[in-house]
């Protein structure tokens, strides 16, 4: 399963089993759009440290030390909780990108910002946002379990944004993943792509050793 932006509604609605791998506080107030981020990859685990080199690889860094990203729109939907190991995630999720202090013109992320209503100028706090994740996994059963256990499927999350397709749509399609958050769409794609392949391996692996011991108690 591969979900972005408003497709959280797959994820965070009550009773869903998936509600509970992340700390979830939907549409929260944001500055005017386009609302750039900056997003710093998550290297304390192997693959993102793997996935900040991919990054740099095609030229989709913004700085390299540490790795991050530029998003040309970023959405809050998920609360940073420091208290936990992996701050808004509940395990077996893995955060991967979270929201950076600084913008990408250089300027601080806003923690509040004016907004205009009943003719005034209001002044909306926008808590949690420094931090908050933008891009996650988990594995499914996504219960927390030993690290021996096998998953059954691994699912990606964006809260980010891509910008939608223009007119000049063959060249976009010509020059491939063009922005930063369309090659970690890309990465994501691929490594959700391994994932279900392997998981696909072990089942038949299963099969096989159990058909092949079958073949036994059936020889002796």
């Amino acid at each position: 399963m591969f979900a972005t932006h408003y497709e959280y509604v797959w994820l965070a609605s009550t009773g869903n089993p998936f509600r509970a791998t992340a700390d979830w506080n939907l549409d929260q107030r944001h500055p005017q759009d386009p609302n750039a981020a900056r997003g710093l990859i998550d290297t304390s685990f192997a693959k993102g440290a793997v996935f900040a080199q991919w990054l740099g690889a095609v030229n989709a860094l913004a700085t390299t030390n540490p790795p991050r990203i530029d998003m040309n729109i970023s959405r809050h939907d998920m609360d940073r909780c420091p208290i936990l190991r992996a701050p808004a995630l509940w395990l077996p999720a893995q955060r991967w990108i979270s929201v950076d202090p600084i913008r990408p013109d250089g300027s601080p992320f806003p923690t509040s910002f004016v907004e205009r209503q009943n003719g005034q100028n209001v002044t909306r706090q926008i808590p949690n946002y420094i931090g908050a994740p933008q891009h996650y996994t988990f594995n499914t059963p996504s219960a927390p379990r030993p690290l021996s256990s096998a998953g059954a499927c691994c699912s990606a999350i964006s809260t980010f944004r891509t910008p939608p397709l223009t007119a000049h749509l063959s060249e976009q399609v010509q020059q491939h993943c063009a922005t930063p958050q369309e090659k970690v769409i890309e990465f994501m794609l691929f490594d959700l792509a391994i994932a279900s392949l392997r998981m696909l391996l072990r089942r038949a692996a299963r099969q096989d050793l159990r058909a092949l011991g079958a073949v036994w108690r059936s020889a002796g």
